[in-house]
């Protein structure tokens, strides 16, 4: 199989589909994705974070109240980037569905480029996506960033938890023990096995974005990336919407 260098990578899809009900006490029924922390919106952050990697095109995978999230963000020109969306009119089900209904996109034929998977509510510092970048791999290969020494705010109940060997992912889900690793949610994915892995796992009645990550996994097919101390956090809950203002004031970051 050959190697594509990811250096050049300008692509990505953020998942912004979901009603995001465990933040209510903070969005008021906005959608989720247009909250706002220290003036940005969640989803604003993660645009302007993978501009600065040179992220250029992006597709947003919307959903409830799918409407405003697009007249917030428009074409992208504000931010110097190109915006087109994608409607899930299924942003109840698991968000491997939101991952497929862009398959038009991503794994038209003759497209092999890999792109980075996003969600709309988590901030990270962009330098992880540089490492992605940096990553030589086969063109059949994803990459999963997770974070084997999570800090005592992420909480390990609910994250998706990752068990590796030899830096391949073995398995992964909530329940799974014996893990090394939690799932940040950022993802380097090859077009070419990705929306295969996924129409797989739907077949198996699993619609999750981590069915398609096993299949892959048992396939040899995804590595994973430690955040290797960057920082990232989900914002599920008010208690994440507090921890994300500190973290941001401590790094000074956007």
């Amino acid at each position: 199989m050959k190697k594509l260098s990811n250096g050049m990578i300008n692509r990505a899809l953020i998942i912004a589909a979901g009603q995001g009900s465990r933040l209510h006490s903070v969005t008021n029924g906005k959608p989720k994705p247009l909250t706002k922390i220290l003036g940005l919106s969640l989803i604003e952050r993660v645009i302007i974070n993978a501009r600065k990697c040179g992220v250029v095109d992006f597709t947003i995978v919307v959903g409830y109240e799918g409407n405003e999230i697009k007249a917030d963000l428009g074409d992208g020109s504000s931010f110097g980037v190109r915006i087109s969306y994608v409607e899930n009119t299924e942003w109840n089900k698991g968000n491997g569905v939101s991952v497929l209904k862009s398959k038009s996109i991503f794994g038209s034929n003759g497209h092999h480029e890999k792109f980075f998977l996003l969600m709309a509510d988590h901030i990270f510092n962009e330098k992880i996506l540089q490492d992605l970048k940096r990553l030589d791999l086969e063109e059949d290969v994803s990459v999963l960033v997770v974070d084997e020494s999570p800090k005592k705010h992420i909480d390990l109940v609910d994250a998706t938890k990752v068990r590796t060997s030899n830096g391949y992912i073995t398995d992964i889900g909530k329940k799974i023990e014996n893990y090394n690793g939690v799932d940040c949610g950022i993802f380097l994915l090859s077009p070419t096995t990705i929306f295969e892995a996924l129409e797989e796992s739907s077949k198996n009645n699993n619609d999750t974005l981590s069915g398609g990550i096993k299949i892959l996994g048992e396939k040899r097919q995804i590595r994973t990336l430690n955040i290797n101390g960057h920082f990232w956090i989900d914002v599920d809950t008010e208690k994440d919407y507090i921890e994300a203002e500190k973290i941001l004031v401590e790094h000074k970051a956007l």
